[in-house]
């Protein structure tokens, strides 16, 4: 609540000194957009990489938790264990975890719910082998090795992806970019370059046909390379 009451504040000092300072209405709506789209941004990108953070130190949280399962440690002791020695989101993730099973709640549904706050497939898969186990018994440190082994060969191929589809999506945004840093560039070579035209009737809508465009190129190159 206190983002997006700082938000809003923005986008409405921000409108009011475009409005005072070039008297255009259509700079107004741009002000009141321009806060919480940037904040919106931020929010998905930190939340972009604490995901990524997560899941780069699940493999090693099933690695703790086959050693404490090993040595004969139940599954609540070795997921605290875990929170204990990890480092990093992921360690309150299996702190918080473990205080939910010490106070009476499953195992099973302890660690649905942290997936699910995670947003993580190995976690999930982590969850299910524990509901499985507890269900039909069997060796739960064999099938959490197998899975840790799964999910650090999931992350090397993760890995690999990103490196093939880096050009394409370093590509599509440098030609988003290009058209802005050289009209910045002839602009501070020759701030009259657009006088001639700028007060014609076809130049703005040209202009904001132009932004639309760039933004649409973006979101068109990012859909192109995103592998699930």
């Amino acid at each position: 609540m206190i983002a997006w009451f700082l938000s809003a504040l923005c986008a409405v000092a921000l409108s009011a000194m475009v409005v005072l300072i070039t008297g255009s209405w259509g700079g107004m709506l741009a002000g009141l957009l321009a806060p919480p789209a940037v904040w919106l941004m931020w929010r998905n990108y930190r939340e972009a990489r604490y995901r990524a953070a997560v899941d780069d130190s699940v493999p090693e949280a099933m690695q703790m938790i086959v050693r404490a399962l090993r040595i004969g440690q139940p599954v609540g002791f070795a997921i605290h264990g875990a929170g204990r020695d990890l480092t990093g989101p992921l360690a309150a993730e299996f702190t918080l975890t473990a205080d939910r099973i010490s106070y009476g709640q499953s195992v099973a549904s302890a660690l649905r719910d942290l997936a699910e706050r995670c947003d993580n497939q190995n976690l999930r898969f982590l969850a299910a082998a524990v509901s499985i186990q507890s269900a039909t018994g069997g060796n739960l440190a064999d099938v959490l090795d197998r899975l840790a082994d799964i999910a650090r060969g999931r992350q090397q191929m993760r890995r690999k992806i990103s490196a093939i589809i880096a050009e394409a999506r370093w590509s599509g945004r440098f030609l988003s970019a290009f058209p802005m840093m050289a009209t910045g560039l002839v602009l501070m070579i020759n701030p009259a370059h657009f006088e001639d035209i700028q007060d014609l009737d076809f130049f703005k809508p040209l202009l904001a046909i132009v932004g639309i465009l760039l933004v649409l190129n973006l979101i068109y190159m990012r859909w192109l390379v995103r592998v699930e």
